[in-house]
């Protein structure tokens, strides 16, 4: 089972001397022990507002960004649309000063698609500087159980992933490529991490997930069609979903059998010696017991290398 971990690990108050100025203090005590994810949303909020004020967030001021708290405690907040833009590459240098590309960017929210639209040059951002600040908040508190580890992104996980494919294969004879497809609503499943069920985390995560595209004039046409993010939201909470669903039923229903993840790639290795017997059929029949989907692709020596993860191809090395 996941816990996310209550851990007040982005900044201590007392190294800030945050509670002088009590921005937003009377909202704590309410959610500390009731909801305890959402007084780190509060708390983080507070303190990447106090940070980076100087620097990016020059339209929120104290008074909005405590208005900003309460509208978050009583589940009032309502994000944006995601903001697209297709543009001409004469146009870049304009774009960079508009309104949130400086704050996007500058908190790594500014998402760029090199092949939505030949000829054009793709950008994704929050609509608002408070979509910003709330979106960058939230991507934090749910990151915190590995944060918490050292961690500062899902792709410094990359490398354990990496070890435990190399590590984890050695002396099998037939590997399976398991991508699970992100479900169109996340509710559902949700509801079987600790402690998220019916809480506001529970709330704006599901409208996060379920955010709707705009350009520039407000509108949704056509060229828009695609998936568009602005954060590692979705992957955090897949990862967490995954943990949770997938990866206590792989071990319970596979014992004995390797495989490893990262975000939605599942890496399985099969041996003639394994007691339980996994191929695709089985595979299928997993996800579908879970309520999910995917694709599977599997190799035996000597086969095409199959890509995964990090521009890497992976193969059974005929000598192990």
């Amino acid at each position: 089972m996941t816990i996310l971990h209550s851990k007040m690990t982005i900044l201590h108050h007392n190294q800030l001397g945050y509670r002088n100025n009590q921005l937003g203090s009377r909202h704590y005590s309410k959610v500390k022990d009731s909801q305890p994810f959402l007084f780190e949303l509060l708390d983080t909020v507070s303190i990447l507002h106090l940070i980076h004020q100087p620097i990016v967030f020059h339209g929120i001021s104290d008074k909005e960004c405590e208005d900003m708290l309460e509208d978050i405690l009583l589940g009032r907040y309502q994000f944006s649309p995601i903001l697209v833009q297709h543009m001409g590459y004469e146009e870049h240098e304009s774009f960079a000063q508009r309104d949130t590309v400086v704050t996007s960017a500058y908190l790594g929210l500014l998402r760029y698609y090199p092949k939505k639209k030949e000829g054009y040059l793709t950008f994704s951002r929050p609509s608002t500087e408070k979509d910003v600040l709330f979106i960058h908040a939230l991507e934090e508190v749910l990151f915190l159980d590995k944060s918490a580890w050292g961690y500062t992104s899902l792709d410094s996980l990359l490398p354990e992933y990496f070890s435990e494919i190399k590590n984890g294969m050695k002396g099998v004879n037939r590997i399976y490529r398991l991508e699970i497809d992100y479900p169109p609503e996340i509710g559902h499943f949700l509801e079987k991490i600790y402690l998220l069920p019916k809480t506001l985390i529970y709330q704006y995560i599901t409208s996060f997930w379920n955010l709707s595209y705009i350009d520039e004039n407000g509108m949704c046409p056509e060229s828009l069609k695609g998936t568009y993010t602005v954060s590692d939201i979705r992957r955090i909470v897949m990862n967490l979903i995954l943990t949770d669903i997938f990866d206590d039923e792989f071990r319970k229903v596979y014992p004995g059998v390797v495989f490893t993840r990262f975000v939605s790639q599942v890496i399985i290795g099969t041996k003639e010696s394994d007691e339980v017997l996994f191929n695709e059929e089985k595979g299928y029949a997993l996800l579908k017991s879970l309520g999910l989907t995917g694709q599977i692709l599997s190799i035996a020596k000597g086969d095409i290398p199959i890509p995964i993860y990090g521009n890497k191809l992976l193969y059974i090395d005929n000598r192990l």
